[in-house]
């Protein structure tokens, strides 16, 4: 089946309709003559001569006016005529969390390119927008002024002939390297050839995109910067090291093995150590901590929340050979630290939810900010909200239950509520379970055995713990605990917002329950 549509001034954009988790059919556009992307799309039935859609994903089309755009693929003819050209996308709204970022449609997994620039912070992401399934990996986009409240904006890297678009980073172009303005915003992505058709008979090599107008449009160049070291090498993070005057690139290599390459230009890359760290699994990140007591710590920083402190002289990572786990849950992945923030070091994870909307899948962790505590004589990375929440959060007033010391409360407003607990642990109260109940979820904590239990989900965070501060946020429960060191995330078995909230424990010291707004 082919369907050719000349692209107007009215066309911002070409429209599929998605029946979602369908088996799934290539279907090729072409702009002239040139192929402009391959993607899989889940067919559905047809009912009564009309193909019904849970929803209607787009590809922005405004830079191709006055061209004929081409769709070939073997799908029904009435999916080909319900595909067309619209000045914006048609869905309605569906119920989602207040601070975790969802994509309007479709599947979310790693934040790709996280940069701040003038006043905003941009967040990129492994996107399928036609499908709530993993594929067709493109790069979606979101920006925010405070961390919190994001705008998504039109999908910007759509898979090529190099393969699909896996994940990457963003900076500033603050030196004017690659013959580019020096307000530039520069993209390092892997290039994941051999995964679609189009791209078959290629492998994974790290590519370069830039933008012009802040971050709005992204524009891809030819050549790769840096070749194919290992068959999927990918997910390239990048910084600058003034001590060295050099820019220093994390690669993920194979199995347990990353590559740290160097570059001046960012054009000239050269590898100066492979390194294998235990456990250690993809999207690498490397940043430097400071110390209370004077100095630094370098943290080299894996998907699945394992990290190794070291030392880094530009050239190597030398670990101290210690890896520490960052998640007691397997929901947040990928993280990946904020580009351009002069002293601060932010982190966004992929939180792995398993709940679908028939809309979108996938949602990205609260920022957290980094920090080093120490505790029993070693250095352990904290994950504290970020002071853009603290600000953002309004006290409520709760009542204290003079009898049994509890608290409890009538939450109306439907909004994200932060509880910060702090608990009196002595010989005696280490014996009793604390107890929150937020609207229908029950989350209890044993200090002696050092139990979280979360709905069905049990967890050992460690024992005696005295401060906590849980996050809910419609479908979604964090927890940190440990002045930051524990960090949990949870999907609520029940997605109420309103309702009965209690907490409940004897040796309660301090409870302070807040809206998010």
């Amino acid at each position: 089946m082919k369907k050719q549509i000349k692209i107007t001034e009215q066309d911002s954009y070409l429209i599929f309709p998605i029946q979602a988790e369908q088996d799934k059919t290539p279907v090729l556009l072409y702009i002239g003559d040139t192929i402009l992307t391959e993607v899989q799309i889940p067919v559905g039935k047809v009912e009564n001569g009309k193909y019904e859609a849970d929803y209607l994903a787009a590809i922005p089309i405004c830079q191709y006016t006055g061209k004929m755009l081409t769709l070939v693929g073997n799908v029904p003819e009435e999916f080909m005529n319900a595909v067309h050209t619209d000045v914006q996308v048609k869905n309605s709204e569906v119920k989602r969390p207040h601070i975790h970022f969802t994509p309007q449609y479709g599947w979310m997994n790693d934040p790709n390119g996280l940069v701040y620039y003038e006043g905003q912070y941009h967040m990129y992401f492994q996107y399928n927008p036609f499908d709530t399934q993993w594929d067709n990996m493109s790069w979606g986009h979101a920006v925010s002024d405070d961390l919190l409240h994001w705008h998504q904006k039109d999908t910007t890297l759509l898979p090529d002939e190099d393969g699909m678009i896996f994940s990457g980073c963003g900076l500033v172009n603050k030196l004017g390297k690659m013959n580019l303005p020096e307000d530039s915003l520069l993209f390092f992505y892997t290039a994941a050839g051999g995964i679609n058709q189009i791209s078959k008979e290629k492998l994974s090599v790290q590519k370069m995109a830039y933008s012009l107008d802040k971050g709005n449009t992204l524009i891809k160049m030819d050549k790769a910067v840096v070749p194919t070291i290992c068959k999927e090498n990918r997910d390239p993070k990048i910084f600058w090291h003034e001590e060295t005057k050099a820019y220093i690139m994390c690669l993920w290599l194979e199995e347990n093995d990353f590559a740290i390459l160097r570059s001046v230009d960012l054009e000239n890359w050269e590898l100066s150590q492979r390194l294998t760290l235990q456990k250690g699994f993809e999207c690498p990140d490397l940043f430097q901590l400071p110390v209370s007591s004077g100095g630094s710590k370098w943290v080299f920083w894996c998907a699945d929340g394992y990290y190794y402190m070291g030392d880094f002289d530009g050239y190597q990572f030398i670990t101290d050979g210690n890896r520490k786990s960052a998640y007691k849950t397997k929901l947040p992945y990928a993280a990946q630290t904020i580009s351009n923030l002069d002293g601060r070091v932010i982190s966004i994870p992929w939180l792995r939810t398993n709940g679908c909307f028939k809309r979108y899948r996938g949602a990205m962790g609260i920022p957290r900010e980094f920090s080093l505590i120490e505790k029993n004589g070693e250095w352990y990375v904290s994950q504290q909200p970020i002071e853009e929440l603290i600000a953002s959060q309004n006290e409520i007033a709760v009542e204290k239950q003079e009898k049994n010391n509890w608290i409890k409360l009538e939450q109306n407003k439907e909004c994200a509520i932060k509880i910060d607990t702090i608990l009196t642990i002595t010989e005696q109260s280490i014996l009793e379970s604390m107890e929150w109940h937020i609207y229908q979820n029950k989350i209890v904590y044993h200090p002696l055995t050092g139990i979280l239990m979360v709905g069905e989900t049990v967890v050992n965070i460690g024992e005696g713990l005295k401060d906590f501060s849980i996050i809910f946020d419609k479908a979604m429960i964090e927890i940190t605990a440990g002045c930051g060191i524990i960090y949990a995330v949870f999907e609520a078995e029940s997605k109420e917002e309103t309702g009965d909230i209690s907490i409940k424990n004897r040796y309660l010291e301090q409870v302070k329950v807040y809206e998010i707004l």
